[in-house]
């Protein structure tokens, strides 16, 4: 069994079941997406106003994180995207990404932005593996301990940490590009994430 079968069985076996989706569901989820990018960003950007939540959503070779079912399905925002790309992984795996359902203040300018905008190609994914990299990498095991998970750690998944690092990069991106426009306003933006199977 590789590391990367290792660490989708233990995904599988900690995810908690998911609820039926509904309204209430998604705002509650956007609402915890954004305390927790400000939170994040408030630490690392101490002087910078909050912009932005992304809520993501990753279904990767067919083990699932907890708010994706264990069977790969689009979120009814993700079924008319704003945007969509793809993207390989470390490991070579093709990733479909789908962005939309965005929300807030500056939504407008946000749709224009992703819909115009090859936004991934754009954001400094590298960057934002460097800087997780620095601040350290850690990971809850099947008995709920903490354990190291960045490059060289039996932990370590390359495509899982690539993934987040997409969504750090993107919410800086489009927070960059609205504070350029002088149009900086929260919002948030889903993201969702198949790379099929293995």
């Amino acid at each position: 069994m590789t590391a990367h079968d290792e660490l989708s069985h233990l995904l599988q076996r900690a995810a908690p079941e998911v609820s039926e989706e509904s309204d209430d569901l998604n705002t509650a989820i956007k609402l915890m997406a954004v305390k927790t990018h400000h939170e994040e960003r408030s630490r690392r950007r101490a002087s910078r106003p909050l912009a932005a939540g992304l809520a993501v959503f990753f279904v990767v070779a067919g083990g699932a994180t907890a708010a994706a079912a264990a069977t790969m399905q689009w979120y009814p925002w993700a079924q008319d995207p704003d945007a969509s790309f793809t993207v390989t992984m470390p490991s070579g795996a093709q990733c479909e990404y789908r962005y939309g359902g965005v929300e807030g203040a500056s939504s407008e300018d946000v749709r224009a932005f992703i819909a115009e905008n090859d936004i991934v190609a754009m954001a400094d994914v590298d960057g934002a593996l460097a800087e997780a990299r620095a601040q350290g990498q850690t990971i809850y095991d099947e008995n709920g301990e903490l354990q190291p998970a960045g490059p060289g750690s039996a932990m370590y998944d390359a495509d899982f940490e690539y993934q987040f690092a997409i969504s750090q990069a993107v919410s800086e991106l489009i927070e960059d590009h609205l504070r350029a426009q002088g149009k900086l306003a929260p919002y948030s933006l889903n993201m969702q994430a198949d790379c099929g199977q293995e």
